[in-house]
């Protein structure tokens, strides 16, 4: 996959009913539910302690201290961030991560239940209290095996969901949504995060043509 020459935007539809369509660092196009947008390294590469919401293209709903946070975690340049602004003044932000990581490659479906056996324990361990896991398995998306587990971390109402997309040998791109609002808020979380999986896997079909 290509990504090195590919220039990232933001699109933020202004109608109310309108999908909001965005151009990934990693080279795909996503068309995800409106209101939701975009933030990658390539918006901060000249940023200086003067930048604003606006000037990062960012809506003006968010406040500095979410900007501040966005901006220590884009310094890892190999992710970007997407937010919902429907719920960008909520406790809990619906947000999702995509970020590249190690290569994943299964060769039995045994191999996928011993590493979902080990989820649970795993999650434990990082949250300091049991999770409740409400899927671990391979699903299909345009025909390449995607790794997802999601699961709630009960103290704090959280839902995560996470995919991994194997791209090759050398690296996946893994996507972390969160969470923590209602049931439609929990629900755009999904479409947003599934049009972003679906988005990757169609970019490598035709790559792969």
């Amino acid at each position: 996959m290509n990504y090195l020459s590919l220039i990232l935007f933001f699109i933020l539809n202004s109608s109310l009913h309108a999908d909001t369509t965005v151009l990934s660092q990693f080279g795909f196009t996503a068309t995800l539910p409106n209101g939701w947008f975009v933030i990658s390294p390539k918006d901060i590469a000249n940023a200086n302690a003067n930048e604003t919401a606006k000037s990062l293209g960012i809506p003006a709903s968010v406040d500095q201290s979410v900007i501040n946070e966005i901006l220590a975690k884009l310094k890892n340049k190999n992710i970007e961030f997407y937010y919902d602004q429907n719920y960008i003044k909520k406790e809990y932000k619906n947000h999702i991560s995509a970020q590249l990581s190690a290569p994943l490659i299964f060769k039995s479906l045994d191999e996928v239940k011993k590493e979902c056996d080990g989820v649970p324990n795993q999650l434990k361990e990082l949250f300091g209290e049991p999770v409740n896991l409400h899927s671990c398995q391979l699903v299909p998306s345009n025909g390449r095996p995607i790794f997802h587990h999601a699961y709630t971390v009960n103290s704090q109402n959280l839902t995560i969901i996470n995919e991994i997309v194997p791209v090759n040998q050398k690296y996946s791109i893994t996507f972390v949504g969160g969470s923590a609002n209602d049931t439609d808020g929990l629900r755009r979380l999904r479409k947003a995060q599934q049009s972003l999986v679906d988005a990757v896997t169609s970019y490598l079909k035709k790559q792969a043509k």
